[in-house]
């Protein structure tokens, strides 16, 4: 077999996993969305409910990711010379809009428990499902990772960064729970939600960045620049760069 013919069939098993990736991750934050739901409705805890929201988040971004991926992976055209790679920097945009979205409804929301703090129920429900969660969320990070390493995808990454989060989102809603209940302080609950919040907008802050450098083409240090052609200049068919 040919270096063509394995480069090509390298690339054929990178689109397959960017395209699995994307149906992975929006298969499982539509599943928990699901028991999420029901496990708000049973607590009315509103870190639970930041939690929820992030979920539903997640399924338009990923639902963007995804949209974003199948363009990315189409050749380059008359059209467009250089193939169509910044859709997934465009998707990392449109994920940030949504994180920040959600985050302005929770600190609404959080603001109103400070004033009127509302007790959490049924906490073993929510807890319960929140492991149920953490689990999940465990396995798609994973299998995200390995996506990224293969491929070097925009779009994933940023998809891996908000699920790596929602891994901590889900860990402090159990702590929420647990605090609230054994101690009787149901203040705490929109305290956590608003932790949510800000390492939410943290994560927004950090797709936005680096999908402008993609879109604004920013340039590469020097150091890099320097490696790059050093790199090549060490082939023996390379006479200059």
């Amino acid at each position: 077999m040919s270096k063509v013919e394995k480069q090509t069939l390298e690339d054929q098993k990178s689109k397959r996993l960017m395209r699995f990736a994307t149906y992975a991750s929006v298969a499982v934050a539509s599943i928990l969305i699901c028991i999420k739901t029901g496990a708000w409705l049973s607590t009315d805890s509103l870190s639970l409910l930041a939690s929820l929201v992030d979920s539903i988040l997640d399924v338009g971004a990923s639902l963007i990711s995804l949209i974003a991926v199948h363009h990315a992976l189409r050749p380059a055209d008359k059209e467009h010379r250089f193939g169509h790679g910044k859709a997934e920097a465009i998707a990392g945009l449109a994920q940030s809009a949504f994180i920040l979205g959600s985050g302005i409804f929770l600190l609404l929301e959080s603001v109103e428990r400070f004033i009127n703090p509302v007790r959490v129920l049924n906490t073993t429900v929510g807890i319960s499902i929140m492991i149920v969660a953490i689990l999940m969320t465990i396995i798609l990070v994973g299998f995200q990772t390995y996506v990224v390493r293969k491929t070097q995808s925009i779009a994933i990454k940023a998809d891996t960064i908000h699920y790596q989060a929602d891994l901590l989102v889900n860990l402090t809603v159990i702590l929420s729970l647990i605090l609230s209940t054994n101690l009787n302080l149901y203040i705490l609950d929109p305290i956590f939600a608003s932790l949510i919040i800000v390492y939410m907008s943290f994560g927004a802050y950090q797709i936005s960045i680096r999908s402008l450098e993609v879109l604004m083409d920013k340039e590469f240090p020097d150091s890099e620049r320097d490696r790059i052609k050093e790199i090549a200049m060490n082939h023996k068919y390379v006479l200059n760069v």
